[in-house]
């Protein structure tokens, strides 16, 4: 009776903690969805979209018509691995409200605010490009004049190789 009442509270607990957990995969067409319950100042029913190979790209406009440019990658199972977004003559404020949107939808275990102050904080200070990780995504920002971009990518799905080192066979080492 023991064996039995243990087995069945392992599956009931098996079944809660998978209902519970966050899914990290998705197409970006449910991506799109899910940045559109977020973020409703971004217009989809503008948007236009279109698959170029394994890129996705959606142009879409926000109430004060300011332009965004998402370019998502998708692996070989169509699930996003890298999303991008640029915009040009778009104000701050704007433009971090929407990369805000994206971190809670594409990496909602991450602290959306610490990433934005981390990546925008030496932006006004010359430096064109920030880098900022987490255990899971990797974050890039550029930022010059009135152009903007912003990337995340997972580093689950994203295989980021090391470049070796080689020398040809006619290179020498003196020491």
């Amino acid at each position: 009776m023991k064996k039995v009442s243990i087995i069945l509270f392992s599956i009931a607990l098996t079944l809660l903690l998978q209902a519970c957990s966050v899914q990290e995969k998705m197409s970006p067409q449910i991506f799109l969805d899910r940045l559109s319950k977020i973020n409703t100042r971004l217009d989809f029913d503008t948007s236009e979209q279109f698959y170029e190979g394994n890129e996705f790209v959606c142009l879409i406009s926000d109430i004060n018509t300011n332009s965004y440019a998402f370019q998502i990658s998708v692996n070989d199972s169509g699930d996003c691995k890298k999303i991008s977004l640029a915009a040009e003559k778009t104000d701050e404020e704007a433009f971090d409200e929407c990369v805000k949107s994206i971190i809670k939808v594409y990496a909602p275990d991450d602290d959306a605010e610490k990433v934005i102050s981390s990546l925008c904080s030496n932006s006004n200070n010359n430096q064109k490009f920030q880098y900022y990780e987490t255990q899971w995504h990797s974050y890039s920002f550029a930022a010059e004049k009135e152009c903007r971009y912003f990337s995340v990518s997972s580093k689950k799905l994203v295989n980021e190789s090391n470049v070796d080192l080689s020398l040809k066979p006619n290179d020498k080492i003196d020491f």
